[in-house]
């Protein structure tokens, strides 16, 4: 009974560790920082722990690694779709903060 919740949990926090990732990317479309090779891995990792679960008829950890797949791959496929988006993100916050810092010295030489 103990490792069946133990594994219940550890289910559920399989699955909800990429949801903040997942709502920062589909919210500000900034992809930078992460890793393409990591989430390639991770991909690996859930496929290979999807199979294992199939083999031992261990549902739990099957829809836990589908679920948790299906998450990855979103985060990869935006991370392809918006990755040169980033770099746009990034001149449009430096020309931000370099018109605050000229506004700034205006404001003060005034």
């Amino acid at each position: 009974m103990i490792w069946t919740l133990i594994g219940i949990f550890a289910s559920i926090f399989t699955f909800v560790r990429y949801v903040p990732q997942l709502i920062k990317v589909a919210r500000t479309h900034n992809v930078r920082g992460i890793s393409i090779i990591s989430l390639l891995i991770t991909v690996l990792f859930f496929i290979l722990w999807s199979i294992q679960a199939i083999i031992l008829k261990d549902y739990m950890v099957l829809s836990s690694s589908l679920l948790s797949l299906i998450q990855v791959i979103v985060i990869l496929v935006l991370t392809f779709i918006w990755k040169d988006n980033s770099k746009i993100n990034d001149k449009k916050w430096i020309y931000i903060l370099k018109y605050h810092k000229k506004s700034k010295k205006n404001n003060t030489n005034q």
